[in-house]
């Protein structure tokens, strides 16, 4: 497991104590555990209550809550909203690929001489 990942896990712990209690009783006890064991025993993090949670804590922090929202504390609508969403992230980058990489011209011959 990364460096990054297990510092992401003391972020999200952290973030987890200010959730209300019922959402944080949606989490299954194990996981919190298995965070708690798979986290950076050496790297401290806090909130400041100040300012928006989100610009404080890493991308791999946000990834691992928003697949807990999906999870545990999503609705069908807003996991509808969610999965649409991802199908237009998916196709737009299938798009940028395709761009990069037309397979149109993959068996055409290259006529140039050398």
């Amino acid at each position: 497991m990364s460096k990054s990942y297990k510092k992401a896990l003391v972020e999200v712990l952290e973030v987890i104590k200010y959730l209300p209690d019922d959402e944080k009783k949606q989490i299954p006890k194990e996981l919190i555990r298995q965070m708690e064991n798979e986290k950076d025993k050496n790297y401290y993090f806090s909130l400041d209550r100040t300012q928006k949670f989100d610009i404080q804590i890493s991308e791999n922090a946000k990834a691992i809550l928003a697949n807990l929202f999906k999870k545990y504390w999503a609705n069908e609508y807003e996991l509808k909203v969610i999965k649409n969403k991802e199908n237009i992230n998916r196709y737009n980058a299938e798009q940028r690929k395709r761009k990069l990489y037309p397979v149109d011209n993959i068996f055409k011959k290259n006529n140039k001489k050398m």
